[in-house]
Order: structure tokens, then sequence, then C-alpha cells
């Protein structure tokens, strides 16, 4: 009997090794012939095959983003773009940032941003020079030293420096544990800014297009988002999720 189990678990994962392979094998296969699409100046075609490729990396977003800006859809660009800079790929991450800010400079538009928006932006930069296992270790190790330098009144300099590199690693920390279950969202059209979910309740502001918002909760069609002007309910399809 214990043959028989060994039998089928060498077949299943025989068969899930397999599939795998001949998957990512099809998705690079899909990544090239969108790659010669695109030096082909055939962006429409170039977008429909990075689309069906079932498992995007930052390098598919950033290229549909590049598609769809010749395609002349700044939104979708931004969307796509954005997506890009998830991975935190240092590379990717800054080349997409200057797309970007190519973008808004051209368009003329603004894509405004919140203060946190802003400051999450920041910790992100640093945070991506590393993985989530070296923050928590260098975390652990400043916390280590903290203590080992409290009581030593002469060493009062490197017990502060020591301690905002705490404070700096802790909210790196937090930030990379609330990143993954937050929303963001990107504008596709002026729209205005709700109290409540729906038309019925007053309107406190507006969303421009292009604005970026941080997405808090969802009731039917209608997200409370967090914006550069405030906090509010505005209509599902008037903005493009990122993540």
């Amino acid at each position: 009997m214990t043959r028989v189990v060994m039998k089928n678990t060498f077949l299943f994962l025989f068969f899930f090794t397999t599939h795998s392979l001949l998957g990512a094998q099809n998705n690079q296969e899909i990544f090239l012939q969108a790659n010669q699409a695109y030096e082909q100046n055939n962006s429409k075609e170039a977008f429909k095959l990075y689309s069906s490729i079932t498992q995007k990396g930052a390098a598919v977003w950033y290229n549909m983003g590049n598609c769809c800006y010749k395609l002349d859809k700044p939104v979708d660009a931004l969307v796509y773009w954005r997506r890009a800079q998830l991975p935190h790929q240092p590379e990717l991450y800054h080349v997409a940032e200057q797309n970007i800010q190519m973008l808004v400079h051209k368009s003329g538009l603004a894509t405004s941003k919140s203060l946190v928006t802003r400051l999450n932006d920041g910790l992100k930069k640093i945070g991506m020079y590393g993985s989530f296992l070296v923050w928590q270790l260098g975390f652990l190790i400043l916390w280590v030293l903290l203590f080992s330098l409290i009581g030593f009144k002469q060493r009062f300099v490197f017990f502060s420096v020591n301690g905002l590199c705490v404070i700096m690693f802790a909210a790196l920390l937090g930030l990379k544990y609330s990143d993954t279950s937050r929303q963001y969202g990107i504008s596709n059209t002026e729209t205005s800014v709700y109290i409540g979910p729906g038309e019925h309740f007053s309107v406190q502001s507006k969303l421009y297009k292009m604005q970026e918002v941080i997405v808090t909760r969802k009731v039917d069609t209608w997200y409370n988002v967090s914006h550069a002007g405030g906090r509010g309910w505005i209509p599902a399809n008037t903005i493009s999720l990122i993540n």
C-alpha cells in the first residue's frame, strides 16, 4: 500500500511540475511575441498578448503601460506603471516613475496625493532595498543595541540615533504588513465625492482625473476613499484599481 501512495504522489508531483513548466514556457513565448509586436509598432496586438499572460510580473505590467501610452490611454498607462512598481524592484520602479512623471507633465494633469500616500511612497522606496526578512532581522538587532545602550549617559547621542532608527524600521515593517491589505486606485474621470455611499448624500469635494486614492471600504457599488482632499465616497466605476 505504501508503494501505491508513493506512486500516486510521484504522478501528482510530475503532473504539477510539468503543468507549471508548460505554463511558464507558454507565458515566455507570449511575452516574446508581445515584445516583437511592440517593436513593430503594433501596440494594440502587443497589449492583447501581454494581457493574456497568466502570471504577470513587473516587466509585463510595465510593458502594458507602454502600450497604453502609445494607444493614447493615459489613465490605463498610469495604472499599469503603478502596478509595475508594486513588486518593489528598484530598477523598474525608477524607470516606471520616470514614465509617470513624463506622462503627468505631457498631459498637464496633476496627480494629487495625500500626505499619508506621499509618506508611504517614501517608505516604499527605502523598503524595496531589502527583503522582508532582512528588515525584520535589522529591527531585532537595533532593539538589542538599543537596550544595551540604556544606562550609559555618555552614549546619549548613539542612543538617540539608534532610537530613531528603531522607529524608522518599525514604520517600514508596519508599512510592509499593511501595504498588502490596502487597495490603491486612480480616478479615470472627474467625479464628485459624497459624504455617504449614494448620490442622495451631500457633495463634499471633487476627485479629478488621474488622482491617486487609497480605498478603505466598499459598500455595494461605492468606494470609501482617502485622497488629497480628504475622505469620502465615490462610485466604484470612477476609479481603476492598482492592486
